[in-house]
């Protein structure tokens, strides 16, 4: 569908746009807006609050520590997680 006036364009997407498809959804404030509509439509706006306010400042290196506890897991073990 195109819809088109003097000072607008607006197309389905292109395999062209990925560019500028990746380029916004990038920044960090769309993935914060993001992340909080996700959490707004799974728990509330009240269930939001109080999963936020339950936040502390972390601590260590997520990159060099993940190994103590991932190198334990098996696919087996996913699998069954996922179910």
């Amino acid at each position: 569908m195109i819809l088109e006036t003097h000072r607008l364009l607006m197309r389905d997407f292109i395999e062209a746009d990925w560019q500028a498809v990746f380029a916004y959804q990038s920044d960090p404030l769309y993935l914060r807006q993001q992340g909080y509509k996700a959490l707004i439509d799974a728990l509330g706006v009240a269930g939001t609050l109080r999963f936020l306010q339950q936040l502390e400042e972390c601590y260590g290196d997520y990159t060099k520590e993940h190994h103590q506890w991932l190198d334990q897991l098996t696919i087996n073990d996913f699998r069954n997680y996922i179910k």
